[in-house]
């Protein structure tokens, strides 16, 4: 690689659109400069981003993907700025990536970071951010062309249609539409009438001293003003109607589509990152019913009026128009600040909103360790970086409103002076200057509406940016699709009687993270109870969530009586499931609605799935009994109790296959062994999979697996492993006072 030449005002900048976004974005920008285009959508994908952002490997993994050769290396400051081929990638603040482009005539180091912009630091600056080791080297990724790269565009599968999006929800509304525009029309129609009025009232009227006239005029006025205001009544009704249930659409539709996405979706997203995706509806909302019906109003009144200054005056009608175009560009100059704007504030947004969420929710140990000022500390920094961008943001609508006025008034005033002048050379009659400067004030109406308008345009399109990352991204069902649809092609299932991982590999963050499962193989009998015993972070819960569906094998497969499970559809394969996790979630609803969660209610199903799980003492001592509501908004449980209203649930649920993970690490012993001793019913001609640390509650599995970093190292039946000595006694040799 070469050092190379660059033009750092020609290179292609992007705004990363969240904050775990700035590995790919330089990637992005680094393709752009080479003539490729990459959507950041695809880059993602490559890059195996998560809440976190991406590491070094996949970062490498995903360039390489796109035809660029990449050199990971560790640099001087000074063989970065005379040695290294421009632009490449730099290691930044510890947990960020920007775009070194290269110097100024005045010693100045560019940069392009997709946080910031393009920006120029000082040597003092640069050696602050760019993080270097104890031999003054910092971490760099040089990029180059390699010889299978292309300048053919990679983008996802399905573009996401901005046209469409919009079209899409307004097109069962169409003659609802209709009907405003005919209303519009109607109400445009008539104002028509208002200036011909006023002059025809002061030079036919007034001139001539003919009061009846003058009543007449008046009269009719009055007339047009009541049949306006029925009009814009019956339009106003119209559009609220439209307005709610469009509403109500554009959110129901992307939280249908928001449950539809796999774990691995939420794993890379703050809770607060997607509540601000929701809130982001409401800038679309707005966009649809108040601005877009607004603009097709303003273009109407606009071609209406300026039929009647060119009636009047072709000059004047030329001069308003050049000045408005100036003014809709003076607004637009600034799209890219507010777009930046934007953005900035939903990354802060995010942080500050999840700060938040972790005072409210970890308050007590925030108060046992004294560390409620460290956790407001942080919460003040983030307050104060949103109002120093509110300070922009205000600084930049003031410069826009501030330009926009000034250019409104000189107009104005150019305007009436203009028309002055041709009134008292007689060219107009003073009927004719009052008419001119009622349509001069409704033109002015439109050019701020076409303002506001593009206003709302930028907000909408900046938010639909954001909500595309989820409408492009495959629910569950998409991604297993190509399973699904082969299934019938499948001619040789070998049926076996169990559940099987096999030559199964996965890792947390993509292929370039280290393995938790290399190869794994593991038979679980169907009918039959095995038990999963561990240290922590061997790959037990794990199991069960790829298990679940909810991860992606990287490769390998996990079968059902012999049928690889991608090939049946989510829902149905967790239809013949019910789960128990150590930390499962209790809804704000009744103990009935947290037990059923919507299934048809059977009344003797739900009183032995109470009776089997111990619960019917404490729901009894409940206000309501089991119409108490409890959750977040309701009553609050012990984690016992909560533990014991979640395995009602999965008993509840009547299912093939039942998955215990720390099902009772919450209870005490006496409550653990009568449900130990109720699940044995419960466990007949079910396929069981038990998760525990207490491995009293394993003895009598039919089979045993020991995990250890992700490797089987023995299965056996409880005294077949005792007997062997090894690692499955060594682990409950305390427990269950085995002695030596």
């Amino acid at each position: 690689m070469g050092t190379t030449k660059l033009s750092y005002k020609k290179f292609p900048y992007f705004k990363q659109l969240e904050s775990a976004d700035c590995g790919p974005t330089c990637l992005r920008m680094i393709a752009k400069y080479y003539g490729k285009k990459v959507d950041i959508h695809s880059l993602r994908e490559l890059c195996y981003i998560n809440k976190n952002g991406v590491n070094f490997a996949d970062l490498i993994n995903a360039a390489n993907s796109i035809g660029l050769d990449t050199v990971p290396v560790k640099l001087s400051v000074n063989q970065l700025l005379f040695e290294a081929p421009r632009p490449c990638i730099l290691h930044w603040k510890d947990n960020h990536y920007v775009v070194y482009l290269g110097t100024t005539k005045n010693d100045e180091i560019i940069i392009a970071d997709p946080g910031f912009g393009k920006l120029k630091l000082s040597r003092e600056d640069f050696y602050k951010f760019w993080k270097r080791d104890a031999n003054e080297k910092g971490v760099a990724l040089l990029l180059e062309p390699g010889t299978s790269f292309t300048t053919e565009e990679i983008r996802v599968e399905e573009e996401f249609d901005k046209v469409s999006y919009f079209t899409a929800y307004l097109k069962p509304y169409k003659k609802k539409f209709l009907l405003l525009l005919v209303l519009l029309l109607l109400i445009a129609g008539i104002s028509i009438f208002y200036p011909l009025i006023n002059e025809s009232l002061v030079d036919d009227g007034i001139s001539n001293n003919n009061i009846r006239f003058v009543v007449y005029l008046l009269l009719a006025q009055l007339i047009l003003y009541t049949s306006t205001n029925l009009l814009e009544f019956f339009q106003g009704w119209i559009f609220l109607n439209v307005n709610t249930k469009l509403s109500i659409q554009l959110i129901s539709d992307f939280l249908k589509k928001l449950i539809t996405m796999p774990l691995s979706f939420f794993d890379s997203k703050l809770t607060t990152d997607i509540m601000l995706r929701v809130d982001d509806h409401s800038r679309i909302e707005e966009f649809f019913s108040n601005h877009s019906l607004q603009f097709l109003v303003s273009i109407i009144v606009f071609l209406i009026y300026s039929t009647l200054l060119l009636s009047y005056s072709i000059p004047v009608f030329a001069f308003f128009v050049g000045v408005s175009v100036i003014s809709i560009v003076w607004v637009y100059k600034f799209q890219n600040q507010r777009k930046y704007i934007d953005y900035k504030r939903f990354e802060i947004e995010t942080e500050n909103k999840n700060i938040l969420y972790e005072i409210v929710n970890g308050i007590s140990d925030l108060k046992i360790n004294n560390a409620t000022n460290y956790k407001t500390e942080q919460w003040q920094k983030t307050e104060q970086n949103l109002f120093r961008l509110n300070k922009a943001n205000m600084l930049l609508e003031l410069k826009q409103s501030i330009g926009v006025n000034y250019l409104s008034q000189l107009k104005n005033t150019a305007i009436m002076g203009y028309i002055a002048y041709l009134v008292i050379d007689q060219q107009l009659t003073f009927g004719a200057l009052l008419s001119i400067s009622f349509i001069i004030g409704q033109l002015t109406l439109p050019v701020e509406g076409f303002i506001a308008y593009l206003y709302s345009y930028q907000d909408a399109s900046i938010s639909i940016d954001r909500l595309s990352d989820v409408y492009r991204k495959k629910d569950e069902e998409q991604m297993f699709d190509k399973y699904i649809n082969s299934r019938e092609e499948e001619q040789h299932i070998v049926s076996t009687n169990a559940i099987q991982f096999v030559n199964a590999n996965y890792s947390y963050l993509g292929p370039n993270s280290p393995s938790l499962f290399d190869s794994l193989n593991i038979e679980f009998p169907l009918n039959k109870v095995t038990a999963i015993v561990g240290t922590s972070g061997s790959g037990k819960t794990t199991i069960i969530k790829l298990l679940l569906k909810y991860y992606q094998l990287l490769d390998g497969e996990i079968r059902y009586k012999g049928e690889n499970i991608d090939a049946i559809k989510p829902e149905k394969w967790r239809d013949l499931i019910s789960v128990v996790f150590q930390e499962g979630y209790i809804f704000s609803d009744s103990v009935v609605g947290n037990i059923t969660l919507g299934s048809e209610y059977d009344d003797e199903r739900f009183l032995k799935a109470i009776q089997l799980s111990n619960s019917q003492e404490f729901i009894d001592r409940l206000p309501q009994k089991e119409l108490t509501k409890i959750g977040e908004n309701g009553l609050g449980l012990s984690k016992g109790q909560v533990q014991r209203i979640l395995i009602a649930r999965a008993m509840y649920k009547d299912p093939e296959i039942i998955i215990l993970d720390e099902a009772t690490s919450a209870l005490d012993a006496e409550n653990e062994k009568i449900i130990h001793d109720n699940l044995q019913e419960f466990f007949k001609n079910r396929t069981v999979i038990i998760i525990a640390h207490r491995l009293s509650t394993v003895k009598n599995a039919d089979k045993i697996i020991v995990l250890k970093n992700g490797e089987v190292i023995e299965e056996g039946s409880h005294v077949g492993l005792v007997a062997e000595k090894g690692s499955y006694f060594h682990l409950v040799k305390n427990q269950l006072e085995l002695g030596n």
